[in-house]
């Protein structure tokens, strides 16, 4: 294990001879980094603005630590980064590498990375990740081992991907996650979802039959698929907007609060994915909701479900009280 510091300004990860030194300013000419190596970039990295370190290669670390540094570096390259401990990453740096970044940690590390990172991360290795600043990413964000613990920060990614067999949880705390789409389609997934908010502007939300309960989703899109039999504290669809939510044939959505309500002109059309249908449960309160279109759908649980007198009933419901407020 040793520490590696960038020094020289511009110039290529690979580049040994010219920009890694054993100590901050020191002389060029040290072995490049690997997985068991630190790797700093700080006040004598950089003698001019925007000057840009490439990966042009497989590139390893252990932690990768900006604190310190000067004339607003860009990370760049599009080649992968693999980062074996913690990563910090201050205001003042842009993140463009066009390439996965993949956390690799076996043990506890800190994530701190402040500006917007060009592609986006895979979280792997079995450790625990904390966020200690709001993350956004350009690309999709992969938990796909370990425990990715959100610590009250934001999360904004393109699509929240939780596919693989590997086990993983996320710990979402009170955080809110935006996202064009929810994707929990592996398994092992433990989910504490606290107090969350999670936005979906655009895509699905594929729930992998998970527990949500004490977080919020928003569906915000002209139209969304729910898959899995998914339980929710709140599934709330956004005002003032047309939308078509469309759940997967067989499953139920159990929640505790839905929102779901239309307005005049802004019809919400709730339908099962094919003829088998689709059942929503409200455990313990009752459901009122105007300017619907229903389809396929079952009532059950508690609570009595009202479509108010802008509603229509499109076929095949069972437990919906049209057109009344019982």
């Amino acid at each position: 294990m040793a520490d590696r510091f960038w020094v020289g300004g511009t110039g290529s990860w690979s580049d040994n001879t010219n920009h890694w030194s054993a100590s901050s300013g020191g002389a060029a000419g040290s072995s490049k980094p690997t997985s068991v190596d630190n790797v700093f970039f700080d006040a004598n990295s950089f003698s001019g603005a925007g000057q840009t370190v490439t990966i042009d290669e497989t590139a390893y670390c252990l932690t990768m630590d900006w604190t310190g540094v000067t004339n607003s570096p860009t990370l760049g390259g599009s080649l992968v980064l693999y980062v074996y401990g913690s990563l910090i990453m201050p205001t003042g740096v842009s993140y463009a590498l066009g390439m996965w970044t993949i956390m690799l940690s076996a043990v506890s590390v800190n994530v701190n990375i402040t500006p917007t990172i060009g592609a986006g991360i895979q979280w792997q290795g079995g450790g625990t990740y904390t966020l200690q600043h709001n993350l956004v990413e350009n690309w999709n964000g992969e938990l796909q081992s370990g425990t990715l613990v959100l610590n009250g920060y934001n999360w904004s990614t393109s699509i929240a991907t939780f596919s693989t067999a590997s086990a993983k949880t996320i710990t979402m705390g009170n955080s809110t996650i935006t996202c064009n789409g929810w994707n929990y389609s592996g398994t092992n997934l433990t989910v504490t979802a606290n107090t969350a908010t999670i936005n979906i502007t655009t895509g699905n939300l594929v729930g992998g039959s998970a527990n949500y309960n004490g977080a919020t989703f928003n569906l915000n899109g002209t139209a969304h698929t729910v898959s899995g039999a998914n339980t929710f504290s709140n599934l709330t669809l956004k005002a003032d907007t047309t939308q078509t939510i469309t759940f997967t044939d067989g499953t139920t959505q159990t929640i505790t609060t839905p929102v779901l309500t239309g307005s005049v002109g802004k019809i919400k059309t709730l339908q099962g994915s094919g003829a088998g249908g689709w059942t929503i449960s409200s455990p313990t309160r009752d459901v009122i909701c105007n300017y619907m279109s229903i389809s396929r759908s079952t009532v059950t649980g508690g609570g009595l479900w009202h479509a108010g007198p802008n509603s229509t009933n499109g076929g095949n419901n069972s437990g919906c009280l049209f057109n009344a407020y019982n």
